[in-house]
C-alpha cells in the first residue's frame, strides 16, 4: 500500500512540467460549428394548443445526409427517442427528404401520445 501512493504522489509532482499535446483532428481550416452542422427542421403536425393524451406526428428535414436523432422531453424531464425508434433502425438520412419519426406502438401513424400540463419539447441531433 505504501508503495503505490508514493508512486502517485511522484507522478502528480511532474505532471504540472510535462508540455501539453495538441492534436490536429483534420488539416481543414478552423471554421465556426454552424457552418459545419447540419441543418434540422423539425415540425409537429397538428394545433399549436395541444391537449393531454393527444397524439402527435414529428416530421423532420436535414440539409444534407446526416444520422439524426430525435428526442421528446415531457414536462417531468423524461427522455423518449422518437427516431430512429429502435436500435435495429439506420439513424442515418438523406438531405432534403422529409421522414416522420413514427413508433411502431401507436400504429405507425404518430410519433408520441402528449401528456402532462406543460407539454415538452422536442428537438433533433445530426451530425455528419
Amino acid at each position: 500500500m505504501r508503495k503505490s501512493l508514493i508512486l502517485v504522489g511522484g507522478v502528480a509532482l511532474f505532471a504540472p512540467a510535462l508540455a501539453a499535446q495538441q492534436v490536429g483532428w483534420n488539416d481543414r481550416p478552423t471554421t465556426t460549428w454552424s457552418e459545419e452542422a447540419p441543418r434540422v427542421r423539425v415540425t409537429i403536425d397538428g394545433n399549436r394548443a395541444v391537449y393531454s393524451g393527444t397524439p402527435m406526428r414529428v416530421r423532420f428535414e436535414v440539409s444534407d445526409n446526416a444520422f439524426v436523432t430525435v428526442v421528446s422531453v415531457d414536462d417531468d424531464g423524461r427522455m423518449q427517442i422518437l427516431f430512429p425508434h429502435s436500435r435495429t433502425q439506420r439513424a442515418s438520412v438523406r438531405g432534403g427528404q422529409i421522414y416522420y419519426a413514427r413508433n411502431p406502438r401507436l400504429g405507425g401513424e404518430y410519433s408520441f401520445v402528449a401528456n402532462g400540463r406543460m407539454g415538452g419539447y422536442v428537438f433533433a441531433l445530426a451530425s455528419y
